[in-house]
């Protein structure tokens, strides 16, 4: 508008390119206002607002700056006699957008290199060529509303378009496609179908086989029996005794229950442990039975009818949008364009398969209301597969709980036998240890004596004790055998060789040098004895 009036007022330059009208081929960048009108634009601030006049050569310079020209050339004088110059590549998107565009077409190798193959794929809805994965890739390069309003003097008019980047190209090419963005949704809702269904049934029948499993449990009914005859033996006499059955949360309370402590059971133990022990000693394989039984519970318990029903939901509902999207593709169907005949056919199959998986899910919720009612359980209407939750969880924890006492009686029968080792060790020593009378020995005596500060009595007692220890060793070399060395080495030459070394023993805490006497003696069966004799204090110990 601005650039009509400049025009009309004559001020106007003919090779300004001020819009796609005044320059063959150019375009202007638009800019992101969003226009405010209606009642919105009463008692605003725009209604005061007083808009500046930027003047014609501010209005001149926006245009020129924000031009796009897609064709390189000189101005002036006749087109036709213009001199032809090397085009330059016209960048019509920022160079984050290219980027983004050139990367994501990077992926799909071979066919983004031939222009129109891409689209003919799209159009035919080639799922050879176009997997499931690379949906959201076009989706995130298809134009947006601004870069197709760009794109328009390309799409209108006979514009070369050799000039324009391979990421604009690329656009281009795609918005020649109608209603692309509906084409890309659609299809990557289809192709994403089968998985969609195939997890949720696989969730129908986790569910329903744990519950078929519970009232098949041999097991868990014995278990059940047993926590309640213990439970009523505990609340005799009160309010809660003689029960005929409780709430499925009891099961997770049985832990909290604690033992006393006595001098008969010193450890403390829980409800639970207890009732595994008895399980165990009636039945050995309790434990492996009972995982057995219930093992369907352990992947249906991490499960949610809620996230079913959802699902569900959003399968109806994505259905429901392409039924009514399907006649605006009608007129264009043909060979090149599949998407009307193969969005038809998937239609009527996804709308069977939902159905199907609905009435699936509806025997679901009527088999977790008859477990409810096997187990004495009011329903849950929001989360009725809680009552699956808790069972897997007893199940859990009673197993470990038979693995703690199996543990237990491990290391008690471990202790048992090492004491019973001990006390056999102790039984077969030939020399009884004598006891050593802590209380009035003589280090005790003299620690005390130090603490007391009796210094003297300290002493009396440290000399004493070195009066019994020499008496000791007095008592020690009178056991010595005595002999005469050199009336011995004369009765043992008939038999023997004599030997004398000079050797250096260690006595006591000395060192000395020691004349010692040998003789060895070679017996005919191989055997040879040594025998020394050392003259020590005037004296020959042998």
């Amino acid at each position: 508008a601005a650039a009509a009036a400049a025009a009309s007022n004559g001020t106007g330059s003919a090779d300004a390119p001020c819009s796609a009208g005044n320059s063959e081929g150019a375009a202007i960048k638009r800019s992101s206002l969003e226009e405010v009108s209606g009642a919105r634009l009463d008692d605003s601030l725009w209604i005061k607002l007083d808009e500046p006049d930027l003047g014609e050569a501010i209005a001149q310079d926006l245009r020129k700056l924000f031009t796009v020209k897609p064709l390189g050339g000189k101005k002036g004088g006749n087109s036709s006699a213009a001199v032809s110059t090397p085009s330059k590549k016209v960048s019509l998107l920022d160079m984050k957008r290219s980027q983004q565009i050139q990367i994501e077409l990077s992926k799909f190798k071979k066919l983004a290199a031939v222009s129109g193959q891409m689209r003919a794929a799209i159009l035919k809805m080639d799922e050879d060529v176009i997997k499931a994965e690379d949906i959201p890739r076009l989706r995130a390069c298809a134009p947006t509303p601004e870069e197709l309003e760009m794109l328009q003097p390309y799409l209108t008019s006979a514009v070369p378009t050799d000039a324009l980047e391979p990421a604009a190209k690329f656009l281009l090419e795609m918005a020649t496609i109608e209603r692309l963005g509906q084409r890309l949704l659609r299809w990557q809702s289809k192709l994403a179908f089968p998985a969609r269904i195939a997890d949720a049934e696989s969730q129908v029948r986790a569910i329903t086989a744990a519950v078929e499993c519970v009232p098949r449990s041999t097991t868990l009914k014995s278990l059940l029996a047993l926590i309640l005859n213990m439970g009523n033996v505990l609340n005799e006499g009160s309010m809660r005794g003689n029960a005929r059955g409780f709430e499925s949360d009891v099961l997770l309370k049985l832990s909290e229950t604690k033992s006393g402590v006595t001098e008969e059971h010193p450890n403390q133990t829980s409800l639970l442990h207890y009732v595994a022990k008895v399980s165990a000693e009636r039945r050995k394989d309790v434990q492996k039975q009972l995982k057995h039984e219930l093992r369907m519970l352990e992947e249906a318990s991490a499960l949610s009818s809620a996230g079913l029903i959802a699902e569900l939901d959003s399968i109806d509902k994505e259905v429901g949008s392409l039924k009514s999207e399907l006649p605006l593709f009608e007129a264009s169907a043909s060979d090149m364009d599949r998407f009307f005949m193969v969005m038809s056919k998937y239609c009527e199959t996804a709308s069977g398969q939902a159905e199907q998986l609905r009435q699936s899910v509806a025997l679901m919720h009527a088999g977790l209301k008859s477990l409810s009612v096997y187990l004495g359980e009011s329903a849950t209407a929001t989360e009725p597969e809680e009552l699956l939750s808790r069972l897997n969880a007893f199940t859990v924890s009673f197993c470990k709980a038979c693995r703690d006492n199996e543990r237990e009686e491990h290391m008690r029968k471990k202790k048992e036998l090492a004491q019973k080792e001990q006390k056999q060790r102790q039984g077969a020593r030939k020399v009884p240890v004598k006891p050593i009378a802590t209380a009035n020995h003589k280090m005790n005596q003299i620690q005390n004596s130090l603490r007391r500060g009796e210094f003297a009595m300290m002493k009396k007692i440290q000399e004493q004790m070195s009066d019994e220890l020499n008496l000791k060793m007095r008592a020690r070399r009178q056991n010595v055998v005595m002999i005469d060395m050199p009336r011995w080495l004369s009765s043992a030459q008939k038999s023997c060789l004599s030997l004398a070394a000079k050797i250096s023993v260690t006595v006591a805490d000395n060192v000395a040098d020691t004349d010692v006497n040998g003789v060895i003696s070679t017996w005919a069966g191989g055997t040879v004895l040594v025998q020394l004799g050392m003259e020590r204090g005037g004296e020959l110990a042998h």
